[in-house]
């Protein structure tokens, strides 16, 4: 006599696939939540996420996100400068075969008019500036302007990946921070 309680097998390898698919698609959606605050450098204190987006293919992706620095954040890097970040060290997730250099002030060695057209020096992870999928463009949450012109002049800071393909940016005046990569 069979077990009325017992699922033949067809049923209980649809259970155990749609288990898989959930758990996948938690994990996915955790880490779309989660991942742009651990981009952030150990030693910067962010207020909030304010955009980020992201999307990855064969051998290529793309994250960028914006952040609302802290007050006490954005003041003592205005008042110290490159100083005040000499203990904002790359977040954990940084590859130790592709760390992050030394903090540079803007613009630095960017060119961002040039910037992968004629510069002397291409930061891929700049490609991600107006999101991944252009959405910056049109959403001023991204700040796409803003970080744009910061990049241009004085008193931003920036630090970028060994093979260029990311940047975190910090901009004290505007308390915004924001990581770009393009790879």
């Amino acid at each position: 006599m069979s077990n009325p309680r017992s699922f033949g097998p067809f049923t209980s390898c649809l259970m155990v696939c749609v288990s898989l698919v959930c758990v996948l698609l938690l994990a996915f959606g955790l880490n779309s939540v989660l991942w742009p605050r651990s981009r952030v450098p150990e030693g910067v204190a962010i207020s909030g996420v304010l955009a980020s987006s992201s999307f990855s293919g064969l051998m290529s992706g793309c994250e960028m996100a914006v952040y609302r620095l802290s007050e006490e954040t954005a003041l003592s890097i205005q008042k110290n400068g490159l100083r005040a970040l000499r203990l904002a060290h790359p977040s954990g997730n940084e590859h130790s075969t592709n760390p992050y250099g030394s903090w540079e002030e803007t613009p630095g060695r960017i060119d961002i008019e040039k910037n992968g057209t004629g510069a002397t020096h291409t930061v891929y992870g700049l490609y991600a500036l107006g999101g991944c999928k252009g959405e910056g463009e049109t959403d001023t949450n991204y700040h796409s302007l803003e970080m744009h012109e910061a990049l241009k002049e004085r008193g931003s800071y920036y630090q970028v990946s060994r093979n260029e393909e990311g940047i975190f940016v910090i901009v004290p005046s505007r308390r915004l921070a924001a990581y770009y990569y393009w790879g």
